[in-house]
């Protein structure tokens, strides 16, 4: 009898640890490590706001060169691509008339001179006044004839580049005086370049006068072309459906790989803060009243003010608030705040000691 006693004691006693130790377990098992925010240090570095926009290159004068009068071309002196120089010749007219007109009013100036030398020996006064007269109605009537000669040249208004041929030799053109002629050649003035870009209206509020620039070139991908805004035009235009600004931004250097019309990209920089401490955008809550940030202390999370300045729209300087090397949440801050409200509510759960056990 005592020893069917015993081993129920010894029974009870066994269950009562198998469920002690499964207690245990369930309430006091080690918790999983829990995903944490994403931190980011407090960096020192440069922040630039740009602008950006397209358009393409421009020369900073073209035209549209004629002959003053009508004609035969008899030579076309310039290929395009070639470079020339203001008052260098590039076209000329056939000019057989014009030169043996010159010679008519030569000789005939001749003539009136040697009349007029002939009166003042022994002929009155009005007969001397009217052959001198005379001499100026022949030095005028030559001088007219020499432009007629040279007007039979055309030559380049400025120093540039030939972009373009639209006449052969043998041509019959018309002089500029007529509405519509035919132009001989286009002439660029490559001394300086543009870029011309539609700038958003949105975003010229933000552009001015002077300054700097980074210009690629869709011909020249990987190169960067500095050069500064000189022109901010005073109206808007509609570009496919947008109320765009005209900007243009001077290359600081004339390169001769570059042609006008090339397609242009533009960042033009309107604000820059340099060697400055900064974070992420992300990092910075907003608020009716200030910004502020969450600060890592010893992986919790802990409310501080800062004060920002610029953002390029990835960082944002931070002016006041923070030190260099300080960590703060970036992103899944909120998550963390809930998985910490989870695990306070379970320890407070928690039983406190031992399970008692049955007696």
């Amino acid at each position: 009898m005592k020893k069917w006693i015993l081993w129920i004691i010894i029974g009870v006693l066994v269950a009562s640890g198998g469920i002690a130790l499964a207690t245990r377990f369930v309430f006091f098992k080690k918790e999983e490590p829990q995903q944490q925010g994403s931190l980011a240090a407090v960096e020192r570095g440069d922040v630039t706001r740009i602008v950006s926009a397209t358009g393409s290159l421009s020369s900073l004068a073209s035209q549209e060169v004629k002959f003053s009068k009508p004609g035969r071309i008899k030579e076309i002196v310039v290929e395009e691509g070639d470079y020339v120089k203001g008052g260098q010749t590039l076209a000329k007219l056939e000019d057989e008339e014009e030169r043996l007109s010159l010679v008519r009013a030569e000789n005939a100036l001749k003539e009136a001179e040697s009349e007029l030398e002939a009166a003042k020996l022994s002929s009155p006064k009005n007969v001397i006044e009217t052959k001198e007269r005379q001499v100026k109605e022949k030095k005028l009537e030559l001088e007219l004839r020499r432009k007629d000669l040279e007007d039979t040249v055309l030559k380049a208004p400025f120093s540039g580049m030939v972009s373009k041929t639209y006449v052969e030799k043998g041509e019959i053109v018309a002089g500029e005086a007529v509405s519509g002629s035919k132009a001989i050649l286009r002439l660029i003035d490559t001394s300086r370049l543009f870029a011309e870009v539609a700038t958003d209206e949105v975003d010229v509020a933000q552009v001015q006068l002077g300054q700097r620039s980074e210009v690629t070139i869709d011909a020249y991908p990987d190169e960067v072309f500095p050069g500064n805004v000189v022109y901010i035009a005073p109206e808007t235009t509609t570009s496919q459906g947008l109320v765009v600004v005209e900007v243009k931004i001077e290359l600081e250097k004339v390169d001769p790989r570059l042609k006008p019309g090339f397609t242009a990209s533009a960042d033009i920089i309107v604000a820059e803060a340099k060697n400055v401490l900064f974070l992420p955008v992300e990092a910075i809550n907003e608020t009716e009243i200030d910004n502020f940030v969450m600060v890592s202390k010893e992986g919790s999370p802990t409310r501080r003010k800062v004060t920002v300045g610029i953002s390029d729209g990835t960082n944002v300087e931070i002016k006041r608030g923070l030190e260099e090397g300080e960590k703060v949440f970036s992103s899944g801050l909120q998550k963390l705040i809930e998985q910490r409200r989870i695990q306070q509510g379970a320890e407070q759960r928690r039983p406190r000691g031992r399970f008692p056990l049955v007696h």
